[in-house]
């Protein structure tokens, strides 16, 4: 047995102002989950222990379906197999990319609970942040952060309107549209495979 501890999301505790909600927002604390995969017998010879690299949940399948040797992997999975991390501590991946797109937030009768822009595409490296916020029905104008996670951990300084740091945002955004267009399109099996 592969014992597996995670969360779907973190939770806001009143960061940022006083935020409490986990939704509408790409915020460390919201993004952040523990993620703990076990198994005495696997794992007796993985040095490795704890590791910060970064990971995802959608991770988690091929990282099992890696334990579990299984060869013929549906194509186009969106996860990385996260053995690296564990045997040895080699990072798997230099971004990631957080998506939220559930605008109604359980209510069937509107458009949209929330009137501003209301869905988020994020990519987090080891050091910044960017996400833009955008109303799919063009409705209200999009929104952007940038941060330095180095050196603002918690996220204070908003960093995306300042021309100080457009070379790092419009690099940031060319990663991020990569990432769209990898893990967020459907893919013929056949590009799939290439882009893996």
């Amino acid at each position: 047995a592969i014992v597996t501890y995670t969360s779907d999301h973190g939770e806001m505790g009143l960061a940022h102002g006083g935020l409490r909600q986990k939704t509408f927002v790409a915020y460390e604390e919201a993004l952040r989950v523990p993620l703990v995969i076990s198994n005495p017998v696997l794992f007796s010879d993985h040095p490795i222990q704890q590791s910060m690299a970064l990971a995802t949940l959608v991770d988690i399948m091929p990282t099992f379906m890696e334990i579990a040797n299984v060869s013929n992997a549906p194509a186009g999975l969106a996860g990385t197999s996260l053995l690296p991390i564990m045997a040895d501590g080699t990072p798997v991946q230099n971004s990631i990319l957080f998506t939220y797109d559930d605008t109604k937030a359980g209510s069937n009768s509107q458009w949209s609970v929330v009137n501003a822009a209301n869905r988020i595409r994020c990519i987090r490296t080891e050091k910044w942040k960017y996400s833009y916020y955008f109303d799919a029905s063009g409705a209200y104008y999009n929104e952007y952060e940038l941060y330095d996670l180095v050196n603002d951990p918690s996220e204070y300084t908003n960093l995306a309107y300042d021309p100080a740091y457009n070379e790092v945002r419009m690099d940031l955004e060319t990663q991020l549209h990569k990432l769209e267009v990898d893990k967020l399109r459907v893919h013929s099996p056949q590009q799939s495979q290439s882009v893996v």
